[in-house]
């Protein structure tokens, strides 16, 4: 989705305009449980930050970003790409910069590809899917979504509407793994919007991966 984003960037800004009127009105009439949900949501984050901290000791992260860190700097250094950033409308030398970047890309793909691999990636991969999860599945976190549609809810019926016309485009534009998010969606009455139904609602936005 992120290389389509200037090509639907104008449903885009409609899905974040929604989502920031959706935020004010819950922070607003929802105020006491989003003060508490403020200091769990640190919480999870300051425990994610941890993880990540934990993980960058570890001889498998520390040689991927090594790794990294020279890739970007031996491109950086490249007297085309130098040059091509002074007078990139050169034609010869964007095709030269191209294939360093088509390397770069691919060498860090590499590089990340080797380090999932690991056994500490995938231990580190476990304890945040249990962090998030434990979040998600709290009852601060419950509470507050079912205050936010209880009293936001012309703002969720929205994001209904928005989705699935979104994903009808998407879908149709070929993009054929939003076409499930659309047959899930399509046979919604966003009109008529329950409690369990926004959840899939709000699941499919974020499975957009926008």
């Amino acid at each position: 989705m992120n290389k389509d984003i200037f090509k639907y960037k104008e449903d885009i800004s409609l899905i974040f305009k929604n989502v920031i009127d959706n935020k004010n009105c819950t922070d607003i009439k929802c105020k006491n449980i989003m003060k508490e949900w403020n200091i769990r949501n640190k919480e999870y984050v300051d425990k994610l930050v941890k993880i990540t901290q934990e993980n960058n000791d570890l001889e498998p992260y520390k040689e991927f970003n090594k790794t990294n860190t020279e890739l970007y700097f031996n491109f950086n250094k490249n007297q085309i790409v130098i040059d091509y950033r002074t007078k990139s409308n050169n034609a010869s030398l964007k095709k030269k910069y191209d294939l360093l970047l088509k390397k770069l890309t691919k060498d860090t793909s590499n590089n990340l590809k080797k380090l999932k691999k690991t056994i500490e990636y995938k231990n580190a991969v476990k304890k945040i899917k249990k962090v998030k999860e434990d979040f998600i599945n709290s009852k601060i976190n419950k509470e507050l979504k079912e205050c936010s549609f209880k009293n936001c809810k012309e703002f969720h019926i929205k994001s209904c509407e928005i989705l699935k016309k979104f994903t009808y485009k998407l879908c149709k534009n070929e993009k054929k793994k939003y076409c499930k998010i659309y047959k899930i969606v399509s046979n919604i009455d966003c009109a008529n919007l329950d409690y369990k139904k926004y959840l899939k609602v709000v699941k499919n936005i974020k499975d957009l991966n926008i």
